[in-house]
């Protein structure tokens, strides 16, 4: 509650926090925090909330803080009659935020009549850093990665070496840095892959040595498998990362991309289907990844179908446009595959092996001789 920027970024940590511990509670279905967050700051009813993102329970706050002092209010909501089931405020120094945020957890599992297994009980209170100003560069950082560009993912690294420097045993920051790394290979932001692989490598090591348990570092790990090709790995870090905090949808896609390389189809389409139920307003890179799984599976009609939206979405989406080039081209439908052709070429003049490696995943040369012939037929030639 607060026109400053600094102050958001505060509030959308304390709730990041929250969605991603009770995450880890595998009788839980947890939104993501995209799809929660759209509704930040409206004025929007409750039962309205519910309905649009298939869920029973809304839990609401405010944060304000003050010098040395935080406000928290909170309210666990029953949206099928709009009772409270838990309501608290809490009036605190502001270095007890980690431990409202622990108050909160426990006060909605109890509501909510949850049981926990040992290893959950020990996930859900774990502390991953107790300094305040490391803990808001962290979540500020996170943001500016899923923007995905250049300048944002490097912006987000600077952040994120800050709270290291301030707290050097700060798992999640660790593992931060290295899904930054990831992202300059992966959309080619680095001219030197092998050197951020290296990062990349580096930076899970020291995430995975605080927390063997981390989630993100082991996405982290399974990333790197899958640049290195050890398939096998790389499903394996994939699985556990997903197993560690089962409503995670981004670490859910990551999964699905590996599950695809690896020619582990109906899983991978699973799991990015779950990802866009957790994360009902998700981002349209999910598009691509779901009509992967499903072009793999020789469901080309709905995968047309699925990029397609993507597109009418976001019309400089370039590798849906480069995915429609391929999949209407090996339809026959040749002027519709030239018009996306161009449209890719547009937005990207140079489209080689390199590129495509980045978004169209797959160790299986027939699949890939498919999908150039489709972009041949289009009027792309990939030498």
């Amino acid at each position: 509650m607060s026109s400053d920027p600094e102050q958001e970024y505060f509030g959308d940590g304390l709730a990041e926090d929250v969605i991603t511990t009770l995450s880890k509670v595998s009788s839980l279905f947890v939104i993501a925090r995209n799809s929660s967050f759209a509704y930040k700051g409206k004025a929007t009813d409750v039962r309205r909330i519910a309905n649009d993102l298939g869920v029973r329970y809304v839990l609401e706050g405010s944060v304000r803080s003050s010098g040395p002092r935080i406000r928290v209010s909170a309210q666990l909501i029953d949206s099928a009659d709009g009772s409270h089931l838990w309501a608290e405020r809490y009036d605190r120094k502001l270095e007890d935020i980690f431990d409202i945020q622990d108050e909160i957890t426990r006060e909605i599992v109890t509501a909510l009549r949850i049981r926990l297994t040992d290893g959950e009980q020990a996930q859900l209170f774990l502390k991953d850093t107790l300094n305040v100003e490391a803990w808001s560069l962290a979540f500020g950082a996170l943001d500016k990665i899923m923007l995905g560009n250049p300048a944002a993912v490097a912006e987000a690294r600077d952040l994120l070496e800050r709270a290291v420097g301030l707290d050097t045993e700060f798992a999640t920051a660790h593992a931060l840095i290295g899904i930054s790394h990831y992202f300059d290979i992966h959309f080619g932001f680095t001219s030197d892959p092998d050197r951020s692989a290296q990062r990349l490598s580096a930076s899970t090591d020291r995430a995975l040595e605080l927390e063997p348990n981390s989630p993100l570092a082991c996405c982290d790990r399974a990333l790197l498998h899958l640049f290195r090709e050890d398939l096998d790995a790389a499903v394996e870090y994939g699985r556990r990362a997903v197993a560690l905090s089962p409503n995670d949808a981004f670490l859910k896609v990551a999964l699905g991309r590996i599950l695809i390389h690896a020619g582990i189809l109906n899983e991978a389409e699973s799991e990015v289907r779950a990802a866009m139920r957790i994360n009902p307003f998700y981002p349209t890179y999910y598009f691509g990844v779901l009509a992967n799984a499903l072009e793999m599976q020789g469901k080309d009609e709905e995968a047309i179908e699925l990029v397609q939206a993507a597109v009418q979405r976001d019309a400089n989406y370039f590798s849906g446009h480069l995915r429609l080039a391929s999949l209407l081209g090996i339809a026959g439908k040749t002027d519709a595959a030239r018009a996306h052709a161009e449209q890719a070429l547009r937005i990207s003049p140079r489209i080689d092996r390199a590129l495509l490696k980045g978004f169209y995943p797959t160790n299986n040369p027939e699949a890939l001789a498919r999908f150039l012939g489709g972009l041949d037929a289009a009027g792309i030639r990939i030498d």
